[in-house]
């Protein structure tokens, strides 16, 4: 007899075999049991979590000869020909084949008739969602409204591409992936069954490199029984899967901690050489990454794919704050090894840039460097040589995008005028108008008028004829107002153009708007000199050629 692959020999034939769907199985065991059975029913999950095998065991309940229940006898001829795929009243559509209308039209003709010999006629209907649009409106209505003998088992792994009107016509179950312990355990099953010796750590990979997929994990397991000739172990799965040994990943990291470039480029050379998929090497970093900051921050985690021990050593040796910044350049990386001139220099500047951020000492250890007084408090004033994660992209490309844009170098325009009555230059008055509750075009007017003389009851402006069409009894009255209740008593408010006889114009004194301009310009050209002249900046510019961009930064007002 011809060999049967794992994925179908074992394939699940009724509710108990079915494995990590409990929530699912509870609903349509139920269903079942009470006789409450829809006419349409969708299965949406990724692949290899059971979708079809569901929709075949659901064949089997409703048209078994003993009577429609969650347990099928699995003896009568109905049952015995669902699962060998020669039951004539199970239709069994794939529908990337058959997207067309006219295909659609064809299996509808047929719906009007009775089952041949079986209790319903089951239409199975895989990959739906890849039915035309015209499919679906055809099919539709029969959806909706079938005859009594008729039932419909959908299967997707795109439910968001089904029409809203198909969707509203299911009864639609969701199955999650599978939890990689749960892989591990149903493997584990399969290979006592079948008498054959293997290593939990080596099912605890094939689980983890199946991301959820109970077909692909058998799959994955079927090959690594070849590999190994019948024998499952931990390094020949791991050299099958190209994955690298997590010692060697384990002290890299901790060369990188310890400031070691010896170490660090020996086991370095050691992955690249062994790896077969250094991409997914990457994507193993951050994962260590990952579990380095959930053993710093929940003691008790349960393990994940790095054995706790060597966690554990690694989370006493990197502070939480390297860690979150090592787990960002990996992520980065991921992004930037396919633009590499080769995955291998792609991954080795991964490692680079660990190192090189590690700056010149312990980073459990590293005092900060001295941030200018200029850059905002978003900038922790703790953190280690990690580069604070306020500080502009332009910086340097290979920063992460999470750093912002945004640096603050500017400490607040002055308070407004201590004294209601302390009203003498523009200054004073730029000030004033600052705190002043208007708003639109009252607040243009007001900031583009110039400061003449208050005598405590008089205010004069000055504005000149380019501004004057700003002016209005109405706008004027509104900023008189203002002015009156932030000085808590009334005065009265005249505005003058700035016409002259001698010149047409008399010396313009500088407008609110002038001076906040000019206010703006001073903190910004600080705040570069400031930031050109931070260590930290300093530090990038020199080791990753960085330049800086004073467009991509300003200071808040």
């Amino acid at each position: 007899m011809a060999y049967q692959v794992l994925a179908r020999q074992w394939r699940p034939r009724c509710f108990e075999q079915m494995v990590g769907q409990e929530n699912i199985l509870k609903s349509l065991v139920h269903a079942l049991d009470q006789n409450r059975l829809h006419h349409a029913y969708l299965f949406t999950g990724s692949r290899g979590v059971g979708k079809t095998s569901l929709a075949r065991i659901m064949a089997k309940c409703l048209n078994c000869e003993v009577g429609i229940s969650s347990k099928p006898c699995g003896q009568c001829q109905t049952c015995l020909e669902i699962d060998q795929g020669r039951c004539i009243d199970l239709i069994e559509i794939d529908a990337a084949s058959k997207t067309k209308v006219e295909d659609t039209r064809e299996i509808l003709d047929n719906v009007q008739y009775a089952p041949s010999k079986s209790r319903f006629k089951i239409y199975l209907i895989d990959e739906v969602h890849m039915l035309s649009l015209h499919s679906f409106n055809a099919l539709l209505k029969t959806l909706e409204e079938p005859p009594s003998h008729i039932k419909f088992l959908l299967a997707t792994t795109e439910p968001k591409k089904l029409p809203i009107t198909v969707l509203s016509r299911c009864l639609q179950f969701a199955l999650k992936n599978i939890e990689p312990t749960i892989i591990s355990q149903h493997l584990a099953f399969i290979l006592k069954q079948e008498n054959m010796s293997f290593e939990p750590e080596a099912l605890s990979l094939i689980s983890r490199a199946a991301q959820g997929s109970m077909r692909d994990a058998l799959s994955l397991l079927d090959q690594a029984i070849s590999y190994g000739e019948g024998l499952v172990k931990k390094d020949l799965t791991e050299s099958m899967l190209g994955l690298v040994d997590n010692h060697l990943i384990f002290n890299l990291i901790k060369s990188i901690a310890e400031q070691n470039p010896e170490n660090t480029q020996k086991y370095l050379k050691e992955i690249t050489q062994s790896a077969t998929d250094l991409f997914l090497t990457s994507q193993l970093l951050s994962e260590l990454f990952f579990e380095i900051a959930q053993i710093q921050i929940f003691p008790l985690s349960p393990e994940g794919r790095f054995q706790a021990g060597p966690i554990r050593e690694l989370a006493k040796l990197i502070s939480p704050e390297w860690v979150q910044l090592f787990y960002q350049i990996s992520l980065k990386a991921q992004e930037d090894i396919p633009l590499a001139p080769s995955t291998q220099i792609g991954f080795e500047m991964l490692i680079l840039r660990l190192y090189a951020f590690s700056l010149s000492s312990s980073p459990a250890q590293t005092p900060a460097p001295a941030i200018s007084p200029a850059i905002s408090p978003a900038i922790s004033p703790a953190i280690s040589p990690a580069i604070s994660p306020a500080i502009s992209p332009a910086i340097s490309p290979a920063i992460s995008p999470a750093i912002s844009p945004a640096i603050s170098p500017a400490p607040a325009l002055a308070p407004i005028i201590s004294s209601p009555h302390a009203l003498n230059n523009p200054q004073d008055w730029s000030d004033l108008l600052a705190s002043l509750n208007i708003q639109g075009m009252a607040k243009q007017l007001a900031s583009h008028c110039a400061f003449k003389n208050f005598d405590g009851k008089i205010l004069t402006l000055s504005i000149s004829p380019q501004q004057s069409n700003f002016m209005s009894p109405n706008l004027i009255m509104r900023v008189e107002q203002a002015v009156s209740e932030k000085l808590a008593h009334r005065i009265q408010l005249t505005i003058l153009k700035n016409l002259n006889s001698e010149n047409n114009f008399e010396d313009i004194k500088p407008t609110p708007h002038q001076i906040n301009i000019e206010q703006k310009a001073s903190l910004q050209k600080k705040a570069e000199s400031d930031l050109e002249q931070d260590p930290v900046a300093l530090f990038i510019q020199e080791n990753f050629g960085a330049k800086l961009n004073p467009q991509s930064f300003k200071p808040k007002i």
